[in-house]
Formats: structure tokens, sequence, C-alpha cells
């Protein structure tokens, strides 16, 4: 009885750390999206943070040559930056509009 216990206490450790993991590519364009798609997966900010990350923590510039193809890796970190700062400008300059609109009414 203690080794079914002992079992299905390590195979529940192992879900859980499976769960944990982040996909290594996850949200950097790829060549085995279809051109439309890895277009538009160039703009979305998440791509361009998770490309900053892992340049700043592992110094894996992968991410950035996906996206910019330059070979600056400073000045593609610098544009992928401006793209983050950017969306969120825009998002906080529409949080405040509607919450403006929301509060006088």
């Amino acid at each position: 009885m203690s080794r079914i216990r002992a079992w299905r206490a390590g195979c529940c450790v192992a879900r859980r750390r499976r769960r944990g993991r982040v996909p290594r590519r996850l949200a950097l364009p790829d060549q085995r999206l279809p051109g439309f798609l890895t277009w538009f997966a160039r703009f979305l900010p998440l791509t361009h943070g998770l490309a900053l990350v892992r340049y700043g923590l592992l110094g894996d510039s992968t991410g950035l040559h996906t996206i910019w193809s330059m070979h600056s890796t400073t000045l593609m970190a610098a544009l992928s930056l401006a793209v983050v700062a950017v969306f969120a400008a825009g998002l906080t300059a529409v949080a405040i509009r509607v919450f403006k609109r929301s509060a006088v009414s």
C-alpha cells in the first residue's frame, strides 16, 4: 500500500512540475507559422517582452534576431523596449479615458 501512495505522490509532483514549465518558443515568431501569423506576432507586445526577458536574463538574443533580423543586439533590444512602451502608453491612455467617462457618469 505504501508503494502505491509513494508512486501516486511522485506522479502528482511530476505533473505539477510540468504545468509550471513555459514552452521555449512561446510567443516568438517562428518559421513554422504561416506568413500572416508571423507578421501579426511581431506586433504583439508579449513577443517583444519575452524576447527582452530572455535576452536580459539568459543572454540569449535569438528571439530579438527572429523579430528584427538585425546585427546590433543593443538596437534590437531598444526597439523591442520601444514597442512595449508604446503599447503600455496607449493602453494607459485608453484606461484613463474610460475611467474618466465612468467616473463622470
